[in-house]
């Protein structure tokens, strides 16, 4: 057996983890990292109600640094006051300002453009959020290149002793001894690792809960009468980013709700239909080298199988019926014609809480969510108020893509302190969970920069500590 000793042991190399190694690296602290090999789930999801897709995650160094590091949206000091209230978190809005500017540099853009916000005097407390898409892809498994102080292996656990602050892989082949022991694994991943080596982290439930977010397109909508909309709906170009608003309803003081929930309007032109908006929303605005290498992830995991997956076949029968409007679409662009925006189809962003529980015998992780339901008249009232009118709403719903798995060890932590942000899940602060499953909320963000805002804190946590131990 091949013993190392490190002061920080990382499990996950994806977006969190590459961030979280990269930021303690350079404070001088010697950082191991232990990621699953390429396109190899350690655990099965199973899911009851709304199918889960596990093949959202990307193993392998960066993770999904292809996909959910691409397009970027952040709280507004209203949202945070009611975050803060609600979970009583130990944060200021100025205190994830800072931690954001820090961020920046990852790629992201500044914080000023990201924030900025327009007031076109909408009713029902509705309010414009701005997305943001990179300028070029942020490769975060770059940081992690030719530094002398960070260690990495692919493999799975077998083991982790936390009274000796030690970890086990290959097969018995390696052992860690560790001051610190992060999780970095996302939602999912970070959920079932706690679960299966360190039980005692987490609450005494046969079900705990987990934040999802789910989308689908479901009416088709005419907001001509609110001219001041229609001129900031749809992609947009400045400073050289591409962006779109979308709108949400700001959190009810007196009411103390927040429904998290996103309306995204999508202009659609005289030929374009549903099938066509799903293939554009797919793929549009993703680079070709991405596309590529996800699909070919996606079939190396599932062999044939993934040619009968319900989201693949969902994609194939898009594709057939939006044939006609892509071939007008092509015409249109070759001939350098313009089609006139009359209407606009709607892609309700949801969010939603469900449980989560961890299953010893089979190693897998069961989430048990009723398929998300909309109340047409009221969503339709709010919007009627704006004068946006509903001219299609469409009668069934299949909400598709259940991602960002937020919220896993937060709300199922034992940790009493957890409110203050930091990662911490134990009382003497040698073991930390980030990234996705951290977060307390799910929001109607992107969560990947808020989600490294909140890491920023467990790297000063960590570093502090450690420097006091040393002095």
């Amino acid at each position: 057996m091949t013993n190392i000793k490190t002061n920080i042991c990382i499990v996950g190399g994806g977006i969190v983890g590459s961030f979280l190694a990269s930021e303690l690296a350079n404070k001088g602290l010697s950082v191991l990292i232990i990621e699953v090999p390429s396109r190899q789930a350690p655990f099965s999801v199973l899911s009851n109600g709304v199918n889960i897709d596990q093949d959202v995650n990307m193993f392998g160094l960066g993770g999904n640094e292809s996909v959910w590091s691409q397009l970027t949206s952040f709280l507004s000091s209203q949202e945070w006051d009611y975050y803060k209230k609600k979970f009583d978190l130990n944060m200021t809005y100025e205190d994830i300002e800072r931690y954001a500017k820090a961020v920046q540099p990852y790629g992201f853009c500044a914080l000023d453009f990201l924030t900025e916000s327009l007031d076109l005097n909408l009713k029902s407390q509705l309010k414009l959020k701005k997305f943001v898409k990179r300028k070029s892809q942020f490769l975060f498994s770059d940081l992690l290149k030719k530094r002398k102080n960070i260690k990495i292996f692919h493999s799975v656990i077998d083991f982790i002793d936390s009274r000796k602050k030690i970890i086990k892989f290959g097969n018995g082949k390696y052992q860690i001894s560790f001051d610190c022991l992060c999780f970095a694994a996302g939602g999912l991943g970070n959920y079932y690792i706690i679960n299966k080596f360190l039980p005692d982290l987490i609450k005494k439930n046969k079900k705990h809960t987990i934040k999802l977010h789910f989308k689908e397109f479901v009416g088709i909508y005419n907001l001509n009468d609110n001219p001041n909309l229609v001129k900031e709906l749809g992609w947009k170009k400045e400073n050289g980013v591409d962006y779109y608003y979308g709108l949400y309803k700001s959190p009810d003081n007196l009411e103390n709700s927040f429904d998290e929930d996103l309306f995204q309007f999508l202009p659609l032109r005289w030929y374009e239909n549903k099938g066509f908006i799903y293939i554009k929303n797919t793929i549009w605005h993703k680079p070709m080298y991405d596309l590529i290498s996800v699909l070919k992830s996606k079939i190396y995991s599932n062999k044939l199988s993934f040619f009968l997956n319900p989201s693949f076949l969902f994609f194939l029968k898009s594709l057939f019926l939006s044939l006609p409007s892509i071939i007008i679409h092509f015409i249109y662009k070759l001939f350098n014609l313009k089609a006139k925006l009359s209407k606009y189809i709607l892609l309700y962003h949801h969010a939603a809480e469900s449980t989560i529980k961890y299953d010893e015998d089979s190693n897998s992780i069961m989430i048990d969510s009723d398929k998300p339901f909309i109340n047409k008249k009221s969503l339709n009232k709010v919007f009627k108020s704006n004068n946006i009118e509903c001219k299609v709403f469409f009668k069934d719903f299949d909400f598709k893509d259940a991602n960002h798995f937020c919220s896993t060890t937060y709300l199922n932590s034992t940790n009493p302190k957890k409110n203050s942000l930091d990662g911490q899940i134990d009382l003497e602060g040698d073991f930390y969970a980030v990234g996705t499953s951290a977060l307390p909320f799910v929001s109607n963000t992107n969560p990947t920069f808020l989600a490294l805002c909140f890491t920023m804190k467990t790297i000063e946590k960590i570093h502090y500590a450690k420097s006091k131990t040393e002095i």
